[in-house]
């Protein structure tokens, strides 16, 4: 099937956690749209930030951790799926082998705003 993809995920350290962008605007050809995975380092959050303009489809493949969304702190295992829409404050952490797929749409360059909380 020519629709079929077999990939290598090849993850690169970023920050908190580990990323590998699976398929990016190119392969969906929509401007600001992003396939990823991501995996949280144990004990290791990630500070609360938001996005004006992107909205973020998160959903647990294995593991356990956090996803805070606002002031909301929900504690996700595998099959857990949690929308995120633009201006939502969110943030997350890994409290066991946390991995989760990543898909973004309308992102745009520069669009990440770090919080104090």
């Amino acid at each position: 099937m020519k629709n079929i993809y077999k990939l290598p995920i090849i993850f690169r350290k970023e920050f908190n956690y580990d990323k590998s962008i699976v398929f990016d605007e190119k392969d969906f050809k929509v401007k600001g749209t992003k396939f990823q995975i991501v995996y949280f380092r144990n004990n290791t959050p990630v500070k609360p930030h938001y996005h004006l303009k992107t909205t973020e489809l998160f959903y647990v493949i294995s593991g356990t951790g956090y996803i805070r969304i606002n002031k909301k702190m929900t504690k996700c295992s595998a099959g857990d799926a949690v929308v995120c829409k633009p201006k939502d404050i969110h943030a997350f952490g890994g409290i066991d082998n946390f991995t989760i797929a990543v898909f973004k749409v309308n992102e745009t360059k520069g669009d990440n705003y770090d919080v104090e909380i």
